[in-house]
């Protein structure tokens, strides 16, 4: 079969198209017991934290523990300076979207010690 740049372009639009779906509304998802995008349990959802990202529920708490985590040391240290009030205003942003998807109270089994490593898994 030969391809023409027409048929070419229109694949590559198709594919595109569905790359910026969510992975749960992509054709051909199947997902994995007890993962689903509405799981009480293991919240792995992608949300738009508004004027900034789209991210993953568990993405979103890993950053706040590692980035209070390093306010935390350099306001130990006495070094206000390094905390910044732009970073003060994402860990808002991110805070506030945890509020917006019902994250905050939730009973799932987030380790915040996977966080400290620097190494956040993607969903």
């Amino acid at each position: 079969m030969k391809l023409t740049t027409s048929t070419l372009r229109k694949l590559i639009k198709e594919e595109l198209q569905e790359a910026r779906l969510p992975a749960w509304e992509r054709p051909g998802y199947v997902p994995e017991p007890g993962l689903g995008p509405d799981d009480p349990v293991l919240d792995k959802r992608e949300v738009q934290v508004r004027g900034y990202a789209r991210m993953g529920i568990d993405q979103i708490k890993c950053r706040l523990v590692r980035d209070l985590a390093e306010m935390a040391k350099h306001a130990a240290n006495g070094d206000f300076r390094r905390i910044g009030t732009s970073r003060l205003e994402i860990l808002r942003l991110f805070l506030e979207t945890l509020s917006e998807n019902e994250a905050l109270d939730s009973v799932d089994p987030f380790n915040a010690k996977d966080c400290q490593s620097g190494s956040e898994k993607q969903t």
